[in-house]
């Protein structure tokens, strides 16, 4: 029954265009915005003084790959919500779960789907960024190395990330329902409501390490988050138990409400 609904969420998900035009998304912005990184860098240290370039750090692959990291995983978060409202929207819901009577078959089903199509486009996005970063960025972008321990961490980190939050967006869409709604909560969480508690008075220095996105970043960045208790890989274990906590919860409302 598995194998069926995955076959079945494939065919669906491959038959839309906004698959096909969301996918080129992610990876042309990820790309341009390395161009456009790479290009900035080049032309900012070719104006500075030459006395001042021993305080420049080192490129690296991270820096090449901000495009996937701040426009690639919201796309995804955007896509993989639509992949479960949309259902509900058009009312398709009812005949995917007459074809799956398990339900939790098709959030699973889903989840594998997109989850395998993010990962495929963020190793695209990130792998391409650095050389076309490396390219542009000159003698300035020499020591950057396409294919290296800490370049494939950062390809395989984007990777995770992608996972973990179609995961959790999925999760979200089935507690939620609706597009807008779903959507905005988890962008306006991953872009405002993160930022906005550490600014609250003498409660924001005690929680803005148990921020989700957050710690999220800080692995992929291999950093460790200010005020979390963990380290980078503590930090990715927190928010895959995040994910996982709302995409179950996401299932059981998905068995208990009607469609």
């Amino acid at each position: 029954m598995l194998v069926n609904s995955i076959r079945a969420e494939w065919t669906k998900l491959a038959s839309t265009k906004s698959f096909a035009w969301t996918s080129i998304l992610i990876v042309v912005l990820s790309w341009a915005f390395a161009a456009l990184m790479g290009w900035g860098s080049k032309t900012a240290l070719d104006s500075m003084d030459p006395e001042d370039m021993g305080e420049v750090s080192t490129f690296n692959a991270i820096t090449a790959t901000q495009g996937f990291e701040l426009f690639g995983v919201m796309v995804i978060i955007i896509m993989a919500t639509l992949l479960v409202t949309t259902e509900y929207r058009f009312k398709t819901i009812n005949e995917t779960i007459m074809m799956t009577p398990k339900r939790p078959i098709i959030a699973i089903s889903k989840t594998i789907v997109y989850g395998v199509v993010a990962v495929v486009l963020s190793f695209f996005s990130t792998i391409i960024s650095v050389p076309i970063f490396k390219w542009l960025a000159g003698g300035y972008g020499s020591e950057m190395k396409v294919f290296s321990g800490s370049s494939g961490r950062v390809y395989v980190t984007s990777a995770v990330e992608a996972l973990l939050v179609v995961v959790m967006a999925i999760g979200v869409a089935f507690l939620i329902r609706q597009t807008a709604g779903a959507i905005a909560i988890m962008l306006l969480w991953k872009l405002v409501l993160e930022d906005l508690i550490t600014l609250i008075p003498k409660v924001g220095n005690h929680i803005k390490g148990y921020r989700p996105f957050a710690n999220l970043s800080a692995w992929v960045s291999d950093a460790k988050l200010d005020g979390a208790p963990w380290g980078s890989t503590g930090s990715v274990i927190y928010f895959a138990v995040w994910a996982l906590v709302l995409f179950a919860i996401g299932v059981a409302v998905l068995v208990k409400r009607d469609a």
